[in-house]
């Protein structure tokens, strides 16, 4: 067996050859298996995330000829991995 030292903030998710997830919360230890399990780490504190959106669309004015409308949306939003293993799971389904 051998450990893998997981840091304070960090989630180790590791996956067993049997189909298995072993959930590691950090700060600790994590035990892998080489050709046996495959490990991927992820953040467990809230990350910020910037968005920016841009779209046109078309109106009719009264004498019925298309007026495009612009819309531009920047939006922030704040996002993390949940506490219970599900959640943790879901977060990870596209990592592992």
């Amino acid at each position: 067996m051998f450990l893998r030292t997981v840091e304070a903030g960090t989630i180790r998710l590791v996956s067993w050859l049997s189909g298995g997830i072993k959930i590691y919360r950090g700060p600790g230890k994590s035990m892998e298996v080489p050709l046996f399990t495959t490990g991927t780490t992820i953040p467990s504190r809230a990350i910020n995330i910037d968005l920016e959106v841009a779209d046109q669309t078309a109106d009719v004015d009264a004498q019925g000829m298309p007026k495009p409308i612009k819309v531009r949306v920047l939006a922030s939003a704040i996002v993390s991995v949940g506490d219970t293993n599900e959640m943790i799971k879901t977060g990870g389904e596209q990592v592992l």
